[in-house]
């Protein structure tokens, strides 16, 4: 006689069963998901090979060499002008950029094949996917990609296709202009002060938001400030809502104006890593001027003097170089205020996330004194483990040594405009109405130093009117405070602002 199962060996095997379904399940899921990942790898691999002889058809007939091509619609890509079919079966990205040597794709970032799906490949790495957009560093002729070697303690030139920076990991890319008559190659050891003739730290195009319009999260009241949040954008696209959320949702992006210079959208901009000093501290060689540490910033000169140095050939020749206007300084105190920056960076605990400046009276550029009252250059990176960091990147607005020295006391290309939308000019300042930039982009320009007013009644977004204590000493306070203009770190340069313990800070766009 057959006997069935009873209710005890039931239970026992749906128990197993359960068990079994338990421990494979995200087995099985995570098999999925490595697979729709490998597919994502695949599809890129084919895609780049499919690139690459699509150029090498195109070059046979017209000599054609880009050094970089930007993804289109349908898998095509555009070169310049030039727009180029490229044949490839299967699935085709929507967006990206690829970087290229004598029709080679040397690195493609941002092969976007999903909402959260990038495939990147950098020289000498494997393929790999990112949930986000990577920033893509603009390297213009005449400037060369460095790293920090910890270890040996070293600024290197590396290769711009190499995986140099990771804002993920709040590492900036940093590059350099050598001095006139010095010639470097990939992997050459630099020597700062004798070949060196600016440090720069790539910005890159980002859209922001923030938790209410002082940045005050639910959670911590009114004392202390969130993050901003901020997220890395390609350079043709561009956010205008609202930078504000009040939900647990982050939403409403507002791309930074920083990154709109004229009638042009920039991937993003490149500043001095440090303030700007003149040769040989000889202020009058207003064409000798130096951007790197352990020289005295200049604080003597006039407004007009700081432009106009900032505009010889040796920089404007790699781009669009000029004082740093009050909109560009913002963005990278807004990145520095972000995951991106210092405040992401794990070495610093919450009251320690404000900027480490030099003591009051230090014009070396590169010190800085800590929470702790040590004073250090800032090449002194050795992360202590309590909190604090290191004494030298703590300085930065990245917590190491790969971003922007001493962050206080900059004079900025702006100016309130009269009734008939003319820059105001006080003799203070050094400028004319005959020495002012012929282009107004090179400034910012306001209609009132109150801040309700200051952008023609409405909101300034962007410029950092109500952010004031992320900049310079009173980020340690970690406070967000209403001011008019005056009291923020912002200067009306074309009136002048008097301040004699105050510098200036180039930028190429």
């Amino acid at each position: 006689m057959k006997r069935g199962f009873t209710l005890v060996e039931l239970l026992a095997v749906i128990t197993i069963l359960a068990i079994i379904a338990l421990i494979a399940t995200p087995i099985v899921l995570d098999i999925i998901e490595d697979s729709k990942k490998q597919s994502y790898i695949i599809s890129a691999e084919n895609y780049v090979r499919a690139v690459e002889q699509a150029l090498y058809s195109e070059n046979l007939e017209d000599e054609f060499t880009p050094s970089e091509c930007i993804v289109i619609k349908n898998g095509n890509i555009k070169c310049g002008e030039k727009e180029i079919k490229v044949n490839v079966s299967g699935n085709k990205p929507k967006e990206g950029t690829l970087l290229l040597n004598d029709n080679e794709v040397k690195k493609s970032l941002n092969l976007q094949y999903d909402e959260k799906v990038y495939v990147n490949k950098e020289l000498g790495e494997d393929y790999y996917i990112e949930d986000e957009y990577i920033p893509v560093a603009e390297v213009y002729e005449g400037l060369y990609p460095v790293i920090y070697d910890e270890e040996e303690k070293l600024w290197k030139i590396v290769d711009e296709y190499s995986k140099w920076y990771d804002y993920k990991k709040q590492e900036w890319a940093n590059a350099v202009i050598l001095n006139k008559g010095v010639e470097k190659q990939i992997g050459d050891v630099l020597d700062i002060e004798k070949e060196v003739k600016a440090m720069m730290v790539f910005i890159p195009r980002f859209s922001y938001t923030m938790y209410s319009k002082n940045g005050i999260s639910p959670e911590n009241g009114s004392s202390t400030p969130n993050i901003i949040d901020i997220k890395f954008i390609a350079q043709n696209d561009k956010d205008i809502e609202i930078p504000v959320y009040t939900t647990s949702t982050i939403e409403n992006w507002y791309t930074h104006p920083a990154f709109t210079f004229g009638d042009k959208e920039l991937k993003g901009i490149w500043v001095g890593k440090f303030r700007g000093g003149f040769e040989n501290n000889d202020f009058n060689a207003l064409d000798n001027t130096v951007v790197k540490p352990y020289h005295t910033r200049d604080h003597r000169n006039t407004e007009n003097n700081y432009y106009s140095a900032l505009t010889y050939n040796e920089y404007i020749s790699m781009g669009d170089a000029h004082m740093a206007k009050n909109t560009e300084y913002m963005a990278i105190m807004y990145l520095y205020k972000s995951k991106y920056g210092k405040y992401g960076n794990p070495s610093y605990d919450e009251k320690n996330k404000g900027i480490y400046n030099p003591p009051l009276g230090d014009r070396t550029e590169g010190r800085s004194s800590d929470s702790l009252g040590n004073v250090c250059s800032y090449d002194d990176i050795e992360d202590r483990g309590d909190g604090t960091g290191s004494c030298g990147g703590g300085g930065s607005t990245t917590g190491n040594i790969t971003g922007v020295y001493n962050s206080n006391w900059n004079h900025m290309m702006a100016t309130i405009i009269d009734d008939d939308g003319l820059p105001q000019i006080d003799g203070i300042s050094g400028f004319t109405k005959e020495t002012l930039p012929s282009d107004s982009k090179y400034y910012d320009s306001y209609t009132s130093n109150i801040v309700e007013d200051a952008c023609g009644g409405k909101i300034c977004y962007g410029h950092g009117f109500f952010l004031t204590s992320i900049i310079g000493r009173e980020s340690n306070k970690a406070t967000f405070l209403e001011r008019k203009i005056e009291s923020t770190f912002f200067r009306s340069t074309f009136r002048g602002s008097g301040m004699d313990h105050t510098s200036f800070r180039l930028v190429i766009s």
